[in-house]
């Protein structure tokens, strides 16, 4: 089968599944969109979907061996106070959403970041799931692992004998979690007992915590929650600006307004920025082990993953999907990715150390190109399906693997979690099982030693025993 069949399957199997996602749409969404206004934006989708397609395709390089994809997950309630205190809880009547978990609307935007990955990668992912193919990996909040589930659900279908009923396009797929994924920015100080001790005994955190003082003494009066507490200061501004974004549950009458959303959302970058980089070089380290040990893998054999998934933690929300399904061109909408940032942040790449438009993840691609592995890092700003070539600092065009993975120290999983936990409190099985071998080695070997030490004994008497003049002095 020659590349250009492979490339119309690939239109004809995407406009399919378009066409499913736009039939689920009108079924179950038309209360919430309303009827006519729900066809006109799903066959806005198909159109875009299809040019889309038609683009990528043509750019799909025959030299991509794998692709790691680091994403956000979608649209949620505020993490910590859904209310404040000094308000009415009468408003949580129209707002049932619990703390930190994805909206109707975050669902949609994972579901159709799933059509924005088979279109651009259909090619080397294949039609059909195939287990050995992938590997998803989320942190252990909620939100990501649903984030991942609904991706999942546009991005591989059930194909043929995949199917196990008619009422339901969709199959499971398997995710696993790394809990590591959630320990960025302030979640690594929610997390990590240890290093959240050592980091708020810094001179470093002490003076972010000093910042804006009028700010936060006005947010305590108006919230009725101590925003001199660096954590909670956090909270409210989390708050305030992902209630922004929702319809049923807008924010305080004093914080609705531009100025003041514009405010919140510049505190909380910033805020964000200076705590990843008190302990960046580590979370940093992490991410660049985790995409290097992926194209490391790859090109030992070890496994034979071709699309991996990393499902990650988002502080500011998405705004309202509603909004941006309007128009695609005249709406750039932003959120604050800290994991994004981070890895942005540790290789020193100006375009990613910033607030970041709707839809956008981050894709690391492995080529084999004249038996040489290149790396290159691509960033999809939106759900158009454009996406940008990222140039890493460091590593000249084309980036060759081996000089990218020296161009920064990597920490691994178990260096994490030993400076998140301590290194005395982090024991996991594999140290268990590794501290009784080592054991049993040690008391084998001393048993050995006192074998030998008493053969020898033994011997020596028995020596005696056989010796003729030993035996003639017995017998006198």
């Amino acid at each position: 089968m020659n590349e250009s069949s492979l490339h119309t399957e690939s239109i004809e199997a995407q406009s399919v599944i378009t066409i499913r996602a736009m039939q689920y749409e009108r079924a179950s969404e038309v209360d919430f969109f309303g009827g006519i206004d729900v066809i006109m934006r799903s066959y806005r989708l198909l159109l875009l979907n299809f040019l889309q397609i038609i683009s990528i395709s043509l750019q799909y390089s025959p030299t991509l061996q794998s692709v790691q994809i680091l994403f956000r997950h979608g649209q949620r309630a505020p993490t910590k106070f859904i209310i404040f205190p000094k308000e009415d809880p009468k408003l949580l009547d129209n707002f049932s959403v619990e703390a930190g978990e994805l909206t109707n609307d975050g669902i949609m935007q994972e579901y159709q970041l799933g059509h924005n990955i088979r279109s651009t990668y259909n090619t080397l992912i294949g039609q059909r799931y195939v287990p050995s193919k992938l590997l998803v990996l989320t942190g252990v909040d909620n939100r990501t692992v649903v984030s991942a589930l609904s991706v999942l659900a546009s991005l591989f279908p059930p194909e043929g004998d995949q199917v196990w009923t008619k009422v339901l396009q969709w199959q499971p797929i398997a995710v696993h979690t790394q809990p590591i994924l959630d320990h960025f920015s302030f979640g690594a100080l929610n997390c990590c007992p240890i290093l959240s001790e050592n980091i708020k005994k810094s001179k470093a955190y002490k003076e972010i915590a000093a910042q804006d003082p009028e700010l936060k003494d006005w947010l305590t009066n108006m919230t009725g929650i101590n925003a001199r507490d660096l954590t909670l200061y956090n909270n409210i501004l989390d708050t305030l600006i992902i209630r922004a974004c929702l319809k049923q549950l807008p924010p305080p009458i004093w914080a609705h307004n531009s100025t003041m959303e514009e405010i919140f959302s510049t505190k909380q970058h910033l805020l964000h920025s200076q705590i990843i980089d008190t302990f960046l070089s580590q979370s940093g380290g992490w991410l660049m082990n985790l995409f290097v040990e992926g194209i490391e893998n790859r090109i030992m054999n070890r496994t034979n993953h071709r699309l991996l998934l990393y499902s990650a933690v988002i502080v500011i929300p998405f705004l309202d999907v509603s909004i941006l399904l309007k128009d695609y061109s005249e709406n750039f909408l932003y959120f604050h990715d800290t994991t994004i940032q981070t890895f942005g942040k540790f290789l020193a790449i100006a375009e990613l150390d910033t607030l970041i438009p709707f839809g956008a993840y981050l894709a690391l691609e492995h080529h084999l190109k004249d038996q040489q592995h290149i790396a290159e890092l691509w960033y999809h700003p939106t759900l158009n399906g454009s996406r940008i070539r990222i140039m890493i600092p460091g590593c000249p065009d084309p980036c060759h693997f081996e000089t990218l993975k020296k161009l920064k120290q990597r920490v691994s999983s178990s260096s994490w979690m030993s400076i998140c936990y301590g290194q005395e409190s982090f024991c996991d099985d594999y140290t268990v099982v590794l501290g009784a071998m080592i054991g049993l080695t040690i008391l084998l070997g001393i048993l050995s030693v006192l074998l030998i030490f008493v053969c020898c004994a033994y011997r020596h008497r028995l020596k005696k025993l056989l010796d003729p003049e030993q035996q003639s002095l017995l017998l006198s």
